[in-house]
């Protein structure tokens, strides 16, 4: 069960034919309410989006993390690092169905940013692996099945310190202490 409030809009998908919405309030003030749309699909849960991996550690979880993924997810994040700098990414927590060879729901993650790029891992259960990119991109594929669902994962992501500016920075500084000297 999720819970929202203030300006919040968001976009949710039952797991089955039904859903149901409680509205609580109080007596204290009135506000104008929500407006809801809703329609019906045969589609996919689709998620994920495009992130820029930063020195500071970020997170990205399955939807409802820590509460329950949903039945049918297609998801898809793309983790860019800025320059020439590397992708580091650690699961922190799993808890996503277990299955021999994770066939049921599964984590991928390739070395690039498509579909195509080379496969460093796939995890499930409570594994929590870490990995590196090669290049400036992790790509996180996440899929589970129509039976049951769990908790999902969180995942911390960095990258390193930007190199191209640090040698910049090494240079101007060897370049000040020439001029220096020569004065």
């Amino acid at each position: 069960m999720n819970t929202w409030c203030g300006t919040m809009t968001p976009t949710i998908q039952s797991r089955l034919s039904a859903m149901t919405l409680h509205f609580t309030t109080n007596a204290n003030r009135t506000y104008k309410g929500f407006k809801l749309q809703y329609y019906a699909t045969t589609e996919y849960y689709h998620c994920g989006t495009n992130l820029t991996a930063k020195t500071s550690p970020q997170f990205l979880t399955t939807p409802g993390y820590p509460n329950m993924y949903q039945n049918e997810a297609r998801c898809r994040w793309i983790i860019a690092a800025p320059g020439e700098n590397k992708v580091q990414m650690r699961v922190i927590h799993s808890n996503i169905e277990t299955q021999l060879f994770c066939r049921h729901d599964w984590a991928r993650v390739l070395d690039g940013n498509s579909l195509t790029s080379p496969k460093l891992g796939t995890f499930c259960g409570f594994r929590t692996p870490s990995y590196n990119s090669t290049g400036r991109y992790l790509l996180i594929e996440f899929h589970s099945d129509s039976t049951r669902t769990f908790k999902g994962f969180k995942i911390q992501y960095t990258t390193e310190a930007d190199k191209s500016s640090a040698h910049s920075l090494t240079y101007n500084l060897v370049l000040l202490i020439i001029l220096y000297m020569s004065l």
